[in-house]
């Protein structure tokens, strides 16, 4: 009997972006503890994720996105309702280990970051977003400080310093295999990371610069064209899902709870 009822325990799949993971370890527990409902996760890099519910290959009923782009590309076929609910920005991390971490200051950074020998970290932009807003970050560099020491910064951010997500782009820097990474602010306050806060024209976080943003643009290998954007968290539920009472008891206990827990982890409610 104790066998069969483990598949009586009501249950519900979410998928979220890595930058989400610490606030979602609460978040499940919690949401167990208050409902009895079973949270059973995967994260990853929002578009990642996203290309594994545009091709069928994973289940799920709640999708967690760090760009709300992506979920209007879901629109429609796979959900019908897009929910913003946080905002966060770019920053430059580093540790005590870091090389020039005694120097680097909000005025240089971009000229310490162009030094030789360095390894700076970001995450694969054909999978997650904080990669692509890394290379928009570095569009917009361009226009400001010139091809040459953007290209020296990129070289130092080789793909060998390149990861799925951020979070294990900010794992290596902080065991010291990593001098810098472009890391979200949220998850460089919640592991004490230090960091240099962009000024709002290159770090995607002031939703009042949205046209600025949208001058700058990459193609990724996949063709996928992405637009400078502010960053804009947003979830969606699935439309076929079967778990719609444990779905409307989530969207209810998000209601009571998330800006709560999106303050304690540093996200910006919107």
């Amino acid at each position: 009997m104790q066998f069969i009822s483990l598949f009586l325990i009501a249950q519900l799949t979410v998928l979220h972006a890595g930058s989400l993971s610490a606030m979602m370890d609460e978040l499940t527990k919690k949401f167990k503890e208050e409902t009895g409902i079973v949270i059973n996760r995967r994260a990853g890099g929002s578009l990642f994720l996203a290309n594994l519910i545009r091709e069928k290959r994973v289940e799920w009923d709640i999708f967690f996105s760090a760009d709300y782009n992506i979920i209007f590309d879901l629109m429609g076929t796979f959900c019908d309702t897009l929910y913003p609910f946080a905002s966060n920005e770019l920053v430059v991390a580093f540790t005590k280990k870091s090389k020039y971490n005694d120097e680097i200051n909000e005025n240089n950074w971009f000229r310490i970051l162009s030094r030789s020998g360095l390894r700076i970290g970001r995450s694969d932009p054909e999978q997650d977003p904080c990669g692509y807003r890394t290379l928009l970050l570095f569009e917009i560099l361009k226009t400001k400080y010139g091809d040459t020491l953007v290209q020296k910064i990129m070289a130092n951010s080789s793909e060998k310093n390149v990861r799925p997500k951020a979070a294990e782009v900010a794992n290596l820097l902080e065991i010291g295999e990593l001098d810098y990474a472009f890391l979200y602010i949220n998850e460089a306050l919640t592991r004490n990371l230090n960091f240099i806060e962009l000024k709002d024209s290159l770090n995607f976080g002031n939703p009042k610069l949205q046209d600025y943003y949208r001058q700058f643009q990459i193609t990724l290998k996949s063709g996928k064209i992405v637009q400078g954007d502010p960053i804009v968290y947003a979830f969606c539920i699935n439309k076929n899902s079967k778990r719609k009472k444990e779905i409307e008891v989530f969207l209810n206990f998000w209601a009571k709870h998330s800006n709560e827990l999106l303050k304690k982890y540093n996200f910006k409610s919107l």
